[in-house]
């Protein structure tokens, strides 16, 4: 488990097939990145996360902090269960139907 407290940090968090891992991004920390095989990530109020390309993760829990899409190309965020309230930030092009992509895969609460 990585917990991320008031800092910002940039690059990825990478976990391999037998690792199990969890982010929690409080008190104004913010990371510019993805979460590779990430198990779980919990964003506070003042927590946000930049992604930097497509993600999946099996868990997001939003306690009010924010989700960014990149602004260099269109990504998807496929969430397995997505719990809480908080924004995410996402761009679409309506004129050539493109645009970010918030895929929750099970249950949202």
């Amino acid at each position: 488990s990585v917990e991320i407290n008031n800092s910002r940090l940039t690059g990825d968090f990478v976990a391999d097939d037998t690792s199990v891992l969890n982010v929690t991004l409080r008190n104004n920390a913010r990371l510019d990145g993805n979460i590779i095989n990430g198990n779980s990530l919990v964003i506070d109020s003042s927590g946000y996360w930049q992604l930097a390309a497509d993600n999946s993760i099996k868990s997001l829990a939003m306690d009010g902090g924010s989700v960014g899409f990149s602004e260099d190309a269109f990504h998807t965020l496929t969430v397995g269960r997505l719990s809480g309230r908080g924004v995410f930030d996402m761009r679409i092009d309506l004129d050539n139907g493109v645009g970010d992509l918030l895929n929750v895969a099970g249950e949202a609460t």
